[in-house]
């Protein structure tokens, strides 16, 4: 689960009424993986472009703080399980300001742990600890640990891919207005990093 909490951004994208606008950073934002149960756009054979199974959440639902709807602050990347588990529901406030591993953990055999009554809500909402997760986890966490060992051994495999960045990384500085804002963090996307041949094969 994330080390950092939700509300820490490192982007700052121009304003946009139309938050669906806003995919691309959230994507870069949270690496391209679901913020709730991990799961990576890689894995999602279910759309023929992986990235459209999932889209921005409103951690604060748009139906009770329709001032919030197009803050980007409000937004988190995850996919279209999670999201529909949530609902209309609002995430609990320390799951907004604090890490989420402060919250749950994932143990080896791929079950989600609650640590806090807020980790409770999150696993038992989204269904993080279904059988059918469960089983799909636990046979990730024994492909990872596979694809670690290829790594190291400096083999790159089919496995090793599925932990690596997609090939469709977006050109952030595209989507900045005139006025820039947003420009000291387009340094730190994985598609300026990949440029310059500092994006890690491997995450």
């Amino acid at each position: 689960m994330s080390a950092q909490p939700l509300n820490h951004r490192r982007h700052q994208p121009p304003y946009n009424r139309d938050y669906k606008i806003y995919k691309h950073w959230l994507r870069d934002e949270h690496h391209y993986r679901c913020v709730y149960c991990l799961t990576r756009e890689a894995w999602d054979l279910s759309k023929p472009i992986p990235s459209d199974g999932f889209g921005a959440d409103h951690m604060k639902p748009r139906s009770k703080y329709p001032k919030l709807a197009a803050n980007y602050g409000n937004l988190c990347y995850c996919c279209a399980k999670c999201n529909s588990m949530k609902g209309a529901e609002s995430l609990p406030a320390k799951l907004i300001t604090q890490p989420l591993n402060d919250h749950v953990q994932v143990d080896a055999a791929g079950r989600v742990d609650a640590k806090t009554k807020a980790g409770e809500w999150l696993r038992d909402q989204l269904l993080l600890d279904a059988p059918v997760r469960v089983t799909w986890r636990s046979m990730i966490l024994r492909l990872y640990a596979e694809a670690q060992d290829d790594f190291a051994m400096g083999q790159r495999t089919s496995r090793t891919r599925l932990f690596g960045y997609p090939i469709d990384l977006p050109d952030l500085m595209g989507s900045l207005h005139r006025n820039g804002r947003g420009t000291m963090s387009v340094g730190t996307s994985s598609f300026v990093r990949r440029a310059r041949g500092e994006l890690e094969e491997f995450y």
